[in-house]
């Protein structure tokens, strides 16, 4: 067979596997059809129109960072005329929230449509129309002004007087009295966190001329940064103002060090890490596959943390669809071998920061348009309930009340919290008295199980009994003695809470 037969064979099984692929995206099955049409680029790597359409399945199972990713966006290469192409690609990216990224590619989008009094088809007519509301919505969404960042983001007004620093000067005395203390919580998260930034800023770049440059830098800075958050995200903090800058040089160095895949999207990294993992061995790809989820959780938080709740969630979903994606793939290798990112503990941590990501969506911006429910939410609070209880924690994996608290009672405690809030709103919502009353009395005892789940001294603790308070007082579901009961428990714990936690923001609730 003559090379040009052997390219019209290939190009022929492209055509009808693209054939199959529309018809798959057309009846909903976009992950079949994701699956086609890679399997169709394989044979016709040099077809536009593959990459665009695989690109547009993406975008279907709303995953915009495979979708946004330059390789899925080969089309917009190969066929710089490819309208269809800049216009996914200005979909996925607004998504992101990637100005710079969108609003150049719905520019070049328009470019290649004919101007709007030559366009002669219904489908030129609606693209352009999509694509102009695109660019205007990406334009307003740039030029809206963003508040500058205070030195401590975190909840604290006074630096001086943090939780870590007030934890720290009575480490002897926790030690002593050897009990659950929030204090632990926040020593080992700030030590974590503070390693991290002090290898960040160890990082250097000296220009050699003729375009090089000498890095020098540590690489364990995303591992003890995202140790720290994972284990108590309320000790993230920056203490200078070019902290963002020298966040973002370290996570580059990283992942060009360990070959991360920190700018790909799920489906890239499910293709190609078992891939290279044949031929490299686990060292590489394990250090790879951490540093990936690593540098995705300190982007998820700190998007989350400045208002980009929408982009912080989805590097989450992607989080977790890696670490279960691996652990299913993976589930007979060893924790030495997979590494720690595939353990039970780490993926609780992950659903913890989720699941707050979530709630704030819902419960704080309001006119966000979200794409899930309170019922979804309160199914996902309930499953990491179901999950923490199902895999108590075993000999090995215990090192100290720090770890067991990070790792098992917060993430519980805090999902049952948000089953509280669920509650409370169905309440509050509900029309028929019965309604009322079994909804406040299922957001009291949520609320007390929460605040259960933290130590005494911990702000969380008084904060979700206060909750549970006004559950009893709005559906008037506990007796005189009752109230009174808890409002001494909210009494008794604030002195202790304050010890660590007063200068937080909650404890001026």
């Amino acid at each position: 067979m003559s090379i040009n037969e052997e390219s019209k064979r290939d190009r022929d099984a492209a055509e009808r596997l693209k054939a199959q692929g529309n018809e798959l995206h057309q009846k909903g099955r976009y992950q079949d059809a994701y699956m086609v049409y890679s399997d169709a680029i394989k044979q016709d790597p040099g077809n536009a129109v593959l990459y665009a359409n695989r690109a547009a399945a993406s975008l279907s199972l709303k995953e915009y960072l495979d979708a946004a990713q330059l390789r899925d966006f080969k089309a917009s290469y190969l066929d710089p005329t490819y309208a269809k192409a800049w216009g996914r690609l200005g979909k996925a990216s607004h998504a992101l929230s990637s100005w710079t990224k969108c609003i150049p590619a719905w520019e070049k989008a328009l470019a290649c449509l004919p101007p709007n009094d030559e366009m002669s088809s219904p489908a030129e007519k609606r693209m352009g129309a999509e694509f102009k509301e695109g660019l205007k919505k990406s334009q307003d969404a740039m030029k809206q002004p963003k508040a500058p960042l205070p030195p401590v983001f975190s909840g604290f007004e006074d630096p001086e007087n943090v939780p870590w620093k007030r934890a720290l000067s009575r480490e002897r005395q926790l030690n002593l009295e050897d009990k659950w203390s929030s204090g632990f919580v926040i020593i080992s998260a700030y030590r974590e966190f503070s390693k991290g930034v002090e290898s960040m800023k160890l990082f250097s770049e000296t220009h050699l001329g003729n375009g090089q440059s000498s890095l020098v830098g540590k690489t364990d800075a995303i591992v003890n940064l995202s140790n720290g958050i994972l284990r108590e995200p309320r000790v993230f903090h920056i203490d200078s103002q070019d902290w963002f800058i020298k966040y973002n040089t370290q996570a580059s160095f990283e992942a060009r060090f360990y070959k991360a895949w920190v700018n790909d999207g799920p489906k890239t990294i499910q293709k190609e890490a078992p891939q290279r993992l044949e031929r490299e061995g686990w060292p590489p790809v394990r250090k790879a596959l951490a540093c990936t989820v690593r540098a995705w959780i300190v982007r998820a938080f700190v998007e989350s943390s400045t208002g980009n709740r929408a982009v912080g969630s989805e590097f989450y979903r992607h989080i977790l669809e890696i670490l279960e994606w691996g652990r299913r793939i993976w589930s007979d290798i060893s924790k030495e071998d997979r590494g720690v990112v595939f353990e039970l503990s780490f993926v609780r941590g992950v659903k913890r920061l989720y699941l707050t990501a979530l709630h704030e969506r819902l419960a704080v911006d309001k006119d966000a348009v979200c794409d899930f429910t309170k019922e979804d939410l309160a199914e996902l609070a309930r499953q990491l309930v179901f999950e923490t209880d199902a895999h108590p924690p075993i000999r090995s994996e215990a090192d100290g009340y720090g770890f067991l608290l990070s790792f098992w009672m917060y993430p519980k405690g805090e999902a049952l919290s948000i089953l509280g809030w669920y509650h409370m709103q169905r309440a509050q919502q509900a029309e028929q008295a019965d309604d009322k009353l079994y909804h406040f009395a299922e957001s009291v005892s949520y609320y007390i199980q929460a605040a259960e789940m933290f130590p005494e001294d911990d702000e969380y603790h008084p904060y979700f009994l206060k909750f549970a308070l006004e559950a009893y007082w709005g559906g008037g579901v506990a007796s005189r003695r009752e109230c009174l009961a808890l409002c001494k428990r909210i009494r008794l714990s604030i002195p202790k809470m304050a010890v660590f936690w007063q200068t937080s923001q909650i404890a001026k609730i």
